[in-house]
């Protein structure tokens, strides 16, 4: 028989429910790190389980603590077409995560324009992702899109942001 895992970030990773339940239930802490600096919260987002994510926000998870390189749960569900449902939850939990900046300066917009997702950067963007963020190099999101359907997804957002900071003025 499988030894049981022992963290609640493990046991997140692994999709096991009842492990997740019984760790919560006995006081296991919900902001745990990992060596890696992730929560049970980031690797329910990167393993795509969905119902751990959610017992996890329920039991007080923060959507909007980072790994050591600066990521978020968000970051790391933004990474496959898989993961929209845990997506959606995350924005849900912590709208203000879709502007976060990792390490690189990348946004969760960029992780999903890198991995040609345009559906996932179509989402964000409708959450209030901001298609003009740099990164570190200060490269410009649009700057980075792969193909010309993204590209346009990216800069069809951008100008409608512009011409609602013009009439603002």
């Amino acid at each position: 028989m499988a030894k049981p895992p022992v963290t609640l970030v493990d046991a997140a990773f692994a999709g096991n429910r009842e492990g997740v339940r019984r760790l919560l239930a006995d006081g296991a802490d919900v902001h745990a790190q990992d060596a890696w600096g992730r929560t049970a919260l980031h690797s329910a987002a990167m393993a795509n389980h969905l119902e751990i994510v959610d017992m996890l926000l329920a039991a007080g998870a923060r959507a909007d603590v980072p790994d050591k390189v600066g990521d978020l749960p968000l970051h790391l569900a933004a990474r496959h077409p898989i993961r929209m449902p845990v997506v959606e939850k995350l924005v849900e939990a912590a709208p203000s995560t879709v502007n976060h900046q990792n390490g690189l300066g990348h946004t969760p917009l960029h992780v999903a324009v890198d991995h040609k997702w345009a559906t996932g950067a179509a989402r964000l963007l409708a959450h209030g992702a901001d298609p003009t963020k740099q990164d570190l190099n200060g490269k410009s999101i649009i700057e980075a899109a792969p193909n010309a359907k993204i590209r346009a997804l990216l800069e069809g957002r951008a100008s409608s942001k512009n011409m609602t900071s013009t009439k603002a003025r």
